[in-house]
């Protein structure tokens, strides 16, 4: 399959000049729709690496970059996050800080009217946003009523909105109970449906290595081992 995202020789610190790399040496292609766990140890360097392939590394997190990330194409030192968040779509961790809208539909809506597209296509991409992950029963829901495993649903949905090709999940289960582990596998068969390239970056292993990965990645101490 033909690659989508290629990263040669990339290493990163956070200090600038002299200091510890958080990333060393990375080398990796990554296929258009591949399912990939990258598991690793807090501290690895995990959300590392997904903040170089979306970008806020190094547009927003500064530090001595070397090394080049390219995200179908695209150069990710040289190309503006507005569209690279059009190809590579991010949900963080602490998914409270990505909801922005008061209700449901209003946080799914956001992405696609900062594209400054017509009001009717941005309410037929809410539409088929709400219907792909099962919510369209929370469209007038106030964020802060949700369980945590609907806020994540529902910060999936923004960012199928959006369109990207790429999904980046940063310690997605960190937060969840039960039901909403089952929610997010649900969710991200989902997406494999569709086709996406899905990056889940876990130590959690034991919960995705039961789903249907094409490959497993190990970062230790900002090295990458396959």
């Amino acid at each position: 399959m033909p690659s989508i995202i290629e990263i040669n020789d990339l290493s990163f610190s956070y200090v600038r000049g002299s200091g510890e790399k958080t990333l060393r040496d990375i080398n990796v292609e990554i296929g258009e729709g591949e399912f990939v766990l990258l598991a690793g140890r807090s501290g690895s360097g995990k959300s590392t690496l997904l903040r170089c392939i979306n970008g806020l590394i190094p547009h927003r997190y500064y530090g001595t970059y070397e090394g080049e990330v390219y995200v179908k194409d695209l150069l990710v030192s040289e190309a503006d996050l507005s569209h690279l968040s059009q190809v590579v779509g991010t949900v963080m961790q602490e998914v409270d800080k990505q909801l922005i809208g008061a209700t449901v539909e209003d946080d799914i809506a956001f992405g696609p009217c900062n594209l400054n597209l017509p009001l009717e296509v941005v309410r037929q991409r809410v539409d088929e946003a709400l219907k792909l992950m099962r919510i369209s029963h929370l469209r007038d829901r106030e964020l802060h009523a949700l369980s945590g495993g609907e806020k994540q649903r529902v910060a999936i949905a923004g960012i199928m909105a959006m369109n990207p090709e790429i999904f980046l999940f940063d310690e997605p289960l960190a937060n969840l109970d039960s039901d909403g582990v089952r929610s997010f596998t649900d969710a991200v068969s989902i997406l494999r449906s569709l086709g996406k390239t899905i990056i889940v970056a876990e130590h959690r292993t034991d919960i995705l290595a039961k789903m249907d990965l094409d490959r497993v990645m190990v970062i230790e101490k900002g090295e990458l081992l396959e």
